[in-house]
Formats: structure tokens, C-alpha cells, sequence
């Protein structure tokens, strides 16, 4: 069996389900990226992936390895297109073949007076003319399915996805070990310093919490234009015995640092299209707080079982849920174990790409909607924005 997935580029998140891929008997794996290496990635420690894996099809190096690519895209058994040219899907569903499209959303400045001209205009062109097509959307967002139905009509063809990072193999014993060094109960927060991702959110939680007498140490990773901003912020709370600014890390030294925290906080809006970092945080047993409004949240997150949400903006509940995990170490613990266990059972990288070769399956016999009931592959619900109250 022939899989193929078009993107850009291919980068250390997108490894894990390659290498699943790849696994399966009788399988053979093409990811095939249709842009160089963003080296701007490379001062946050990231690697030029297109260059090291040869399952890697490098259709932008030349003419020849464009045709191959297209070529691949009409023969291929199952073709995944996320962030490439329509062209690679285009002849494939004029030919009638079913095809899948992984998708983040697509409104994530929300419709105004102000947007609608350029979603609109978006959406009658890389939407709408495929809806009478065997086009079927993997969501990699909470919120696509309600976005790709907008402007066309989808139902019934959207289904859960993501992107699948590696789940090491622990147990909830090594996952409690883990964290019994640390002197002080250990926050995260990592990414970009954007204003979209709020950062600032984390610092103004640390402040709030050594007002009220909290024991906890904060450690940010990342960097970018926000952080003289953060920094200052910081200072102003007199936290300089609280918080600790890493820098860039390389993905490796993240994942180390989410192993030892005992929380970590992700406060992205609906700006973030996914959000890998909720899954390797869950996956390395952390006790997430995590903002409504990220494309993962919804989908990883079972409030109060695996994680807490707070609804995005409301600072005051981000605080008070901190607040419940710092005082309890007994459900830091609960949460993050059944963090750990939902990612290693139902969103690891081996279960997406069993189920999206058993979702192809069932499409051609007619019976996709029934095939799974929860997690990668089960239908997606159309969910609005203000889904989440609280």
C-alpha cells in the first residue's frame, strides 16, 4: 500500500507518524514536501528534516521531482494534502478518487465586516469547488469542521486529526518519579513569545500566585517579540525568584523539561491552529490548564479528567485552576497519569495511521461515520467558538 502526504515541510512533529506509517506491514511511505526548510526555524532548534529521511520526496528541487510528485498524488492508495498546492488534489478528485485533506482552520481572526471579503473569496476558491468531490477533511483543528461548513457543505466528510508526537513508553510510576525531585512545584509555559499564544498570561498567574503565598517555580522556554515585554512584566511583580526564562531549546530539552513539570500552561488563542505542545506536555504526564480556544484543546482535553480548560481571556479561572492543582499534588497526579494514558491509547501516532488507512477503507464501503466514536478518524462536530463556558 502506497501513503502519501503532501506538505511544505516536513518538521520533528510530523517524525513520529512517518515512522508509523512506515511501521506497517506492507506499507510504503511518501511524504512529499513541496518547500524548503523554513531556516528561520533554525535559531528555535529545529533541524532541516526534508534533507535526512529518504522517504522524504523533495518536489521543489527540480522538474523531475515535480512530476513524480504528481504522478504519486494519482497513484497513491491514500493521499493525504495538508499545507500544498490544491494541484496535488485537484486531478486526483477529478478522477474521482477519494482524497483527504488535513486541514487547520481556516477563520482564525473570526468573520467581521472586516474579514469576510478574504475568507469568503479563500473559501470559493480551495473549498467550495471540491464539495461535490470525494474530498473528506481530517481536521487538525477543533474548529475546521465549522469553518470548512460555512461557506460549503462538508457534513458527514469531516473527521478528527491532528498531529501525533511521540508517547515514550513510561509507566504512572516513573511518571510520579519524574517530579519527586523537584523542591517546589514546577509550572511550564513554552513557545514563541507572541501576543496571539499570551505568554503574558503565565506571568500574570505567578504573580497572582505568590500574592497568595504559593510555593512554584515558573519556567518559560521560547523567545521572540514579546519577551523584553514579558520580562519587564516579570520585574514589575517582583518575581525574580520565580521565574526563569530558558530561551529556545532544542525539541528534545522540551520534552526533558515537560517530563520534570508538574503543570503546564497553555493559554494560545484561537489563533493557534493546533497546538503540538498540549500533546507532548499530556504525553509526558503534565497536569495541563489549557485555554478553550487552541485547535487541540477541545479534542485532548477532557475537562477535569485529563486536564483543566478555562475559557480563553478568563485569567481569573486560569488562577484558580493552578491554584487547584498546586494544593492537590493527589490530582496533579490523577490528571496528568490519564493525560499520559489518553495519549498512548488513543492519540499516539500508531492509532492515526491505523485508523486513517481503516477510515479509507470504509469510505469506499459506505460506513465511515460509524467506524469510530471518539479520537483520530471519528466524526468531527461543528463547533463554534463559544462552545465552552465553563
Amino acid at each position: 500500500m502506497r501513503i502519501a502526504l503532501y506538505s511544505n515541510f516536513i518538521n520533528h512533529h510530523q517524525l513520529p507518524l512517518a515512522q508509523a506509517f512506515n511501521s506497517l506491514p506492507g506499507a510504503e511511505y511518501i511524504f512529499v514536501a513541496t518547500t524548503p526548510f523554513d531556516t528561520q526555524r533554525a535559531a528555535m532548534g529545529y533541524q532541516d528534516e526534508n534533507s535526512k529521511h529518504d522517504f522524504v520526496l523533495r518536489a521543489y528541487e527540480n522538474a523531475a521531482q515535480e512530476r513524480t510528485a504528481h504522478q504519486l498524488a494519482m497513484e497513491a492508495d491514500l493521499v493525504l494534502v495538508g499545507s500544498a498546492p490544491d494541484s496535488y488534489m485537484a486531478e486526483r478528485l477529478h478522477a474521482g478518487k477519494t482524497t483527504f485533506h488535513t486541514s487547520e482552520r481556516y477563520f482564525k481572526k473570526g468573520l467581521s465586516v472586516k474579514t469576510f471579503p478574504r475568507y469568503f473569496a479563500s473559501a470559493m476558491k480551495h473549498i467550495r469547488p471540491y464539495q461535490n468531490l470525494p474530498l473528506y477533511y481530517l481536521c487538525s483543528s477543533a474548529y475546521t469542521a465549522k469553518d470548512v461548513n460555512t461557506f460549503a457543505d462538508f457534513r458527514g466528510r469531516c473527521f478528527k486529526w491532528g498531529y501525533f508526537t511521540e508517547v515514550p513508553a513510561v509507566s504512572k510510576q516513573q511518571l510520579r518519579e519524574n517530579r519527586a525531585e523537584n523542591d517546589v512545584p514546577v509550572i511550564l509555559w513554552a513557545g514563541r513569545f507572541l501576543s496571539w499564544k499570551h505568554p503574558d498570561a503565565a506571568i500574570r498567574v505567578a504573580a497572582g500566585l505568590k500574592e497568595q503565598g504559593y510555593r512554584f517555580r515558573l519556567d518559560m522556554i521560547g523567545g521572540g517579540e514579546s519577551e523584553n515585554e514579558l520580562r519587564t512584566l516579570a520585574s514589575s511583580f517582583h518575581l525574580g525568584d520565580s521565574v526563569r526564562f530558558l530561551g529556545f531549546l532544542p525539541p528534545e530539552q522540551v520534552r526533558m523539561h515537560m517530563e520534570k513539570a508538574d503543570v503546564f500552561l497553555f493559554t494560545s488563542d484561537f489563533n493557534e491552529g493546533w497546538g503540538a505542545v498540549l500533546n507532548e506536555s499530556m504525553s509526558s504526564g503534565c497536569a495541563v490548564v489549557s485555554s478553550h480556544a487552541s485547535g487541540a484543546s477541545p479534542y485532548l482535553i477532557r475537562d477535569g479528567i485529563n486536564g483543566f480548560l478555562y475559557r480563553d481571556g478568563d485569567e481569573n479561572r486560569l488562577l484558580e485552576k493552578v491554584k487547584a492543582v498546586l494544593s492537590d499534588r493527589d490530582l496533579a497526579a490523577r490528571l496528568g497519569a490519564q493525560a499520559y494514558t489518553d495519549m498512548a491509547t488513543l492519540w499516539s501516532p500508531k492509532v492515526a495511521a491505523e485508523r486513517v488507512i481503516r477510515l479509507n477503507d470504509a469510505i469506499r464501503e459506505g460506513n465511515a461515520e460509524s467506524l469510530f466514536s471518539e479520537g483520530p478518524c471519528s466524526p468531527a462536530p461543528i463547533l463554534s467558538n463559544g462552545w465552552y463556558q465553563g
